[in-house]
């Protein structure tokens, strides 16, 4: 899926949505796993339209809930158990340990031109 943003300065941004390309269980997906690194879960989260705060930008990530600013602040999701357990597997290089995170679309968007020559070979 793509979509277009007009910015303020008038000019058009690009988003496109990379996981339908790669599905979760594509054969690629886990000669990925090794070396990638999400930063996600130390840089920022994300509050969606119900309140339910998650670490990432997944399409999925409301399932991944980490509180919900109804009942908790951001300073306690922040700090929590919950989120720091997230971060330590992903500091120990097993994000596929996680249920959501091993579904991630992320760590096969930064292929090299060797996986994007085999894709698409194999689409033909």
């Amino acid at each position: 899926m793509k979509k277009n943003y007009l910015l303020k300065n008038g000019k058009i941004k690009t988003e496109f949505d990379y996981s339908s390309m790669y599905p979760s269980d594509s054969i690629y997906h886990t000669d990925m796993r090794e070396g990638f690194n999400c930063q996600q879960p130390w840089q920022r989260f994300f509050i969606h339209n119900t309140g339910v705060v998650s670490p990432c930008c997944a399409w999925f990530s409301s399932e991944l809930s980490m509180g919900n600013v109804a009942n908790q602040s951001l300073y306690d999701i922040w700090n929590s158990e919950k989120m720091n357990s997230l971060r330590s597997i992903h500091k120990e290089g097993k994000f596929w340990e996680n249920e959501w995170c091993k579904k991630c679309v992320v760590s096969t968007c930064n292929m090299n031109e060797d996986h994007l020559i085999k894709i698409q070979n194999t689409k033909k």
